[in-house]
């Protein structure tokens, strides 16, 4: 939703909860809109293309916010190269950035948050933000023209497809599109990677953000970079203006989508000893688990056990004598000679 009319105290209040559950090793994926840069008030109103309109929950520093990739042919610089003389044609589909003036559905969010300042995991004047703020490859639009809160927290962090997945709708398949679509796809790839650490007895991967950025600086062929597009469009029309793809992070895919033969590779046991030195991501290391902490974890679900064993004895109680009142009902009656019960 447009994190305008939201007040301060009321994002700050759900950020408390993301933080917790981040914590406790849950990860949150949100999606980062469907209506680009200037967010869903440009659908019917124009003013908004004067401006950057960012999202929450998406710009939240304590989520992963998930943008959206549509297939093209002309992935790359070189498939959109044409003269006279010579014309490149690309025949194989790679990722580019989603966007309904391509025929995407939809135009994946993205920007810089004007209420969070810029997290740790994104800092630096080497970092992966500083460094799309600066590039000539897509250049950043001038802030003096369209405003944009160039030391908010940038999002997305990560992006997948997200345009035309069939959905089976009662008796037929109809395509959809959106960011709520490729956020479930990653939220499906973190799961994997969870399950693969647990079954080597290492903690779930938690809050990624950090991990997500760390890699990008030390193994960035984990993702798979887009680098053609731009979110300055919305669901049902264009602005003149939003954040355009580039060589590495960007404001329109984040770091490109999940290449998991890689990611699966790099993060079994053994090969995150490197990240471990990263005070960020020392959780990253295998621990194993206590015996003690299996004891007290079985300790705890006695109560719960017992608690619902209690329930379903008084719920048993309560239709004996539901039963013995019906029964007493009908056997009072001179045309019922047979019990029913």
């Amino acid at each position: 939703d447009d994190a305008a009319p939201m007040p301060a105290w009321f994002k700050n209040r759900v950020n408390q909860e993301f933080m917790k559950l981040a914590l406790r090793g849950i990860s949150i994926l949100i999606a980062a809109g469907d209506d680009g840069a200037s967010g869903a008030r440009a659908r019917l109103d124009p003013t908004a293309c004067q401006q950057s309109n960012p999202e929450f929950p998406a710009e939240s520093p304590w989520v992963t916010a998930v943008g959206g990739t549509q297939l093209a042919r002309a992935a790359t610089p070189v498939c959109q190269y044409s003269t006279d003389t010579v014309i490149i044609s690309c025949q194989d589909e790679h990722e580019v950035v989603c966007s309904s003036s391509t025929g995407g559905g939809v135009t994946t969010g993205g920007g810089f948050s004007n209420g969070f300042e810029r997290p740790w995991y994104q800092s630096g004047i080497n970092g992966v933000v500083a460094n799309y703020l600066r590039q000539s490859d897509s250049p950043v639009p001038d802030v003096e023209k369209w405003f944009y809160n160039t030391s908010g927290r940038a999002y997305p962090d990560i992006s997948g497809i997200s345009s035309n997945y069939l959905v089976w709708m009662g008796d037929h398949l109809e395509p959809t599109s959106g960011t709520s679509a490729s956020t479930p796809l990653l939220a499906a790839m973190i799961t994997r990677l969870n399950e693969d650490r647990l079954q080597q007895g290492m903690p779930p991967l938690g809050f990624i953000n950090p991990l997500l950025y760390r890699l990008a600086e030390r193994h960035p062929e984990v993702f798979n970079d887009v680098v053609i597009g731009d979110n300055r469009c919305s669901v049902k029309g264009c602005c003149e203006t939003g954040f355009g793809a580039a060589r590495g992070w960007d404001a329109a895919t984040g770091h490109g989508s999940l290449n998991m033969p890689a990611l699966r590779r790099l993060l079994r046991r053994g090969a995150v000893e490197e990240f471990a030195l990263h005070p960020d991501l020392r959780f990253l290391v295998a621990t194993p688990v206590p015996r003690a902490t299996v004891l007290h974890s079985l300790l705890l679900a006695v109560p719960v056990v017992t608690a619902g064993v209690a329930l379903l004895g008084l719920a048993t109680f309560a239709l004996q004598r539901r039963a013995r009142s019906v029964r007493e009902l009908f056997s009072s009656t001179s045309s019922l000679r047979a019990p029913l019960f």
